[in-house]
């Protein structure tokens, strides 16, 4: 029953946290050390979350370490796709908004950069999911009832 909430649930965090964080601080997660992701301190850290997302964060630690997974990968994949540009997706270590001042502006590279890590955080959550690294994941083949093929059908 939890699984079929999960999901909608990720999506929400990803989908709001643009919205919530104009300043762009949720790439914040993204410079936490691995092992400090799944601490509940973690949740509590993140500059400009609300109470809401705090509360998400500290019920979903799995959900977030795909999530700072996602957001490296945007991160990463940001500064390829740009590294011969004017502005090629610099970090500024210590910054809660990770991009700096960039990313307030309504520009090309803002837009850039929201695609790109909203795919990522969407791309290492069904990755999580299909590996079966999520608990309460539909998408684990564990999870599939019987009577049903492999397919889930």
């Amino acid at each position: 029953m939890a699984s079929k909430y999960l999901l909608p649930k990720v999506f929400l965090i990803s989908a709001l946290l643009p919205i919530y964080l104009v300043s762009s601080n949720w790439w914040f997660i993204s410079q936490y050390p691995l092992h400090m992701v799944g601490a509940r301190m973690m949740c509590s850290n993140i500059p400009g979350l609300v109470g809401k997302q705090k509360r998400l964060c500290r019920i979903h630690q799995d959900v977030m370490i795909s999530l700072r997974d996602g957001v490296q990968l945007g991160v990463k994949e940001c500064q390829f796709q740009l590294r011969n540009q004017r502005w090629n997706c610099s970090t500024l270590d210590r910054d809660a908004s990770v991009f700096g001042k960039v990313m307030l502006r309504g520009s090309r590279e803002a837009a850039f950069v929201y695609a790109i890590s909203s795919s990522a955080v969407v791309h290492a959550i069904t990755r999580a999911c299909s590996k079966g690294t999520l608990r309460n994941c539909s998408c684990d083949p564990s999870k599939i009832g019987k009577g049903r093929d492999k397919k889930g059908h």
